[in-house]
């Protein structure tokens, strides 16, 4: 088999229809069916809530869709059923209850329900997100009409608070006991300080992306958007001040290293990061591409001594690095070039009166409104809600954010971060750096299908692919290969492949098949195809991947080797499907042992156990993790695979409600379904009790053939201390 780089190949990837995500298409079109616009004294209602859960849900999807390429149809039904002004007026109430209400009643509001509070608060920059993604689309652009007018002045206001914006003290400080007394000092207040500070660290970040956009669709628009960002903003100014001065990095105090504001938080940047431009710096960098060569805005723009001045020093920044990022740029380049050497116009005279229009949604909202009086309202109602009803509103949130789908578009890893994996897929995806690395390895195959030896070219060639964790309710994930490696079949020959995932640390996770998982031989693409899939694994227990193939120009590719002779075919892999294994329950049934005790306690938790893998992590689910566990007690649990079921021996518990966190074991032996549970103290309406945290489960040696699935028996009655009924029960000590 030859190895070589392959030229003038476009490996592309071939992505198709599946949704997955968190919501399919008519689930979202009838949640932006129900969006209606709120005033300022609506914001922290439950009614408003209730629609802020769907904004979020909302804003992930149409993230997944955008992130991996499918249908945005989170999008489309905005624009069909005409809610992009209503997202429009929904951000700007959410503003100015941030400006005039949210200082009146922060204190006592933190203080009587503060998860109720940040939400409030978070709003705007959910809002901002979501038009951030949508607003990429022209059409998205023209279905705000009006409102686009009203976004625009926002849009404004936060790029001049980003400009004057400086990082917070707990990243200026020079040293670590000026650190902790940032973080610490001003108890609640400076957490809410900080808290206010992300927020609109956020929000101003997604409205330098709303800018960008809507400039690239300025041919498309009203012509007063485009005089209002020239001539009343002197956008091409703002921007060209936000790139000179880069309000989203900073140096920390204590050591002199770079940290950037990432994802809601100041995080350090890696060396192998240090050179990669941020996110809002290239949007920002093709927003003042568009702003330089736009025929509209050259004709329009006045380029007088000190514009010109602004831009030439943005120069000395458009070096070789960010150019190789952004190859487009080098029109900003050529553009500025040209701006140096020419002669600065004659100041054209403009007529005395100029008809302009002016938004007006936020003067709507804000004429005749009390905010004392809003503020005052609000604490008496929306933040005096009952201790049941602040702890179901947890439980909503903690069951949005927590999602399979969520978690791996939440935990992905951050674009300047140099934090480590905290999370594997054998143990579910949670850490913040989710990545895997597909290894896929080729050899050729001897007449009888099996791998040929060495000395006959047999010598597998190895292909690694980068990728996310993948979620389990998801079709595939689409793994991108790091090279361009040639695979050569000799005419008459036949390749064989087998595949394996790895978490970050090497460690094994998952393969395609036991043992030394060589595939059959591969149904290569025939003479007339470019490209064609092939699939490795078909078990739905294990990792099943999909590889494109893309046919090579020839196939007598560098090297020696016995695939390199004239007749052969010659491919690459230009990308990888991999779907997850099929998602597992689990069930467990405390049953309490002293009488006149609570009814018996069930746990639901979902994961996935792999084969061969141990501890495979299972959280609890529809809220069953908050569920008060009697310290006495009999758990029988059971495992549930599609139609395969295992189950644990029934085991007695004796749990201390004294601890914080303590282990239980379930099952013993090799030969058996063994659950790890970590239990953690918490506080109920009866006192102090246990709640079940997290599953660890590892699958039986022999996990082919799990027992049949029989209806469970009647418990025994429970015997004294010794009898027959008592000895069969497995009691073990608390970890």
């Amino acid at each position: 088999m030859n190895i070589g780089v392959t030229d003038g190949l476009d490996p592309s990837a071939v992505h198709d229809d599946a949704t997955g995500g968190m919501l399919v298409a008519p689930e979202a079109e009838h949640l932006v069916q129900a969006l209606v616009p709120m005033s300022v004294p609506d914001v922290a209602s439950d009614k408003w809530l209730t629609q802020h859960g769907w904004i979020e849900r909302l804003n992930m999807q149409a993230h997944v869709n955008a992130s991996q390429m499918r249908d945005e149809f989170v999008m489309e039904a905005l624009v069909l059923h005409e809610k992009m002004g209503v997202l429009v007026h929904s951000l700007l109430a959410s503003e100015l209850w941030r400006t005039h209400v949210y200082p009146r009643l922060r204190d006592e509001a933190a203080e009587r329900d503060g998860v109720r509070l940040y939400q409030a608060l978070y709003h705007e920059a959910v809002l901002a997100n979501l038009l951030e993604v949508t607003l990429f689309h022209r059409q998205a652009c023209e279905a705000c009409g009006d409102a686009l007018l009203d976004l625009l002045d926002w849009a404004h206001r936060r790029l001049v608070w980003l400009q004057s914006h400086s990082p917070p003290a707990e990243v200026m400080a020079t040293s670590a006991e000026a650190v902790k007394a940032a973080l610490i000092g001003g108890g609640s207040s400076a957490q809410l300080a900080r808290q206010l500070d992300s927020v609109q660290m956020s929000a101003s970040l997604a409205a330098c992306s709303i800018v960008r956009f809507v400039l690239e669709h300025g041919e498309q628009l009203p012509a007063g958007v485009l005089s209002r960002l020239l001539d009343s903003y002197d956008v091409v100014m703002l921007v060209a001040a936000l790139l000179e001065l880069r309000p989203w990095r900073a140096k920390r105090g204590t050591d002199g290293a770079e940290v950037r504001f990432d994802g809601g938080q100041w995080l350090p940047v890696g060396a192998a990061a240090s050179h990669r431009l941020p996110k809002v710096e290239a949007q920002l960098w093709l927003a003042l591409l568009s702003l330089s060569t736009d025929p509209a805005v050259r004709a329009r723009y006045a380029f007088t001594d000190f514009r010109k001045a602004a831009l030439i020093r943005l120069r000395k920044y458009l070096n070789e690095t960010v150019v190789d990022q952004i190859p487009p740029l080098v029109q900003l380049q050529r553009a500025i070039d040209e701006l140096s050497l020419s002669e600065t116009p004659a100041q054209e005279k403009r007529p005395a009166y100029v008809l302009e229009q002016l938004p007006a949604l936020r003067d709507a909202l804000a004429r005749g409104q009390d905010w004392a009086a809003i503020a005052a309202a609000q604490l008496g109602s929306h933040f005096a809600s009952s201790a049941e009803r602040k702890r179901q509103l947890a439980e909503e949130l903690s069951a949005l954010y927590t999602s399979p789908a969520v978690e791996r578009l939440l935990t992905g890893p951050a674009a300047t971060g140099d934090a480590s994996d905290s999370g594997s897929w054998a143990h579910g995806a949670g850490g913040p750096h989710n990545e895997c690395t597909l290894r896929i390895e080729f050899c050729l195959a001897a007449d009888d299908g099996a791998p040929a030896p060495r000395e006959a070219g047999g010598t597998p060639v190895r292909i690694a692919a980068k990728g996310r964790e993948p979620a389990f309710q998801t079709t595939y994930d689409v793994f991108a290969t790091d090279a361009a490696v040639r695979l050569v079949a000799p005419a008459g020959g036949a390749l064989l492949a087998r595949a394996s995932l790895h978490a970050h640390d090497g460690a094994e996770m998952s393969r395609t098949a036991n043992g030394d998982g060589w595939s059959s031989p591969l149904a290569l693409p025939g003479a007339g195809k470019a490209k064609g899939w092939v699939q490795l694994g078909h078990e739905p227990t294990r990792l099943r991947v999909q590889l494109l193939l893309v046919r090579a120009h020839s196939a007598g590719g560098s090297g020696g080797g016995s695939g390199g002779g004239s007749g052969g075919s010659a491919f690459t892999v230009g990308s990888a499907r991999v779907t997850a294994p099929e998602r597992h329950a689990v069930r467990l049934e405390f049953v309490p042992e002293l009488s006149g005790a609570d009814r018996t306690a069930i746990v639901l938790a979902e994961g996935c156990a792999l084969p061969g893998a141990s501890q495979a992590l299972f959280r609890p689910t529809g809220g069953t993790g908050s569920v008060p566990l009697p310290a006495s007690c009999r758990v029988r649990a059971e495992l549930r695979a599609g139609e395969r079921l295992w189950r644990c021996a029934e085991t007695r518990l004796e749990l201390s409600v004294d601890r914080p966190l303590q282990w239980a074991q379930l099952g013993r032996g090799s030969g058996a379904l063994r659950l790890q549970l970590r239990l953690r103290q918490a506080v109920h309406a009866g006192g102090k009790a246990l709640e079940c945290a997290a599953v660890y489960v590892t699958l039986p040696d022999d996990e082919s053939t799990p027992p049949a699935a029989q209806p469970a028996a009647a418990p025994a009655a429970r015997g004294a201390p010794g009898s027959e009924a008592e000895g069969k029960r497995e009691k073990i000590a608390v970890l």
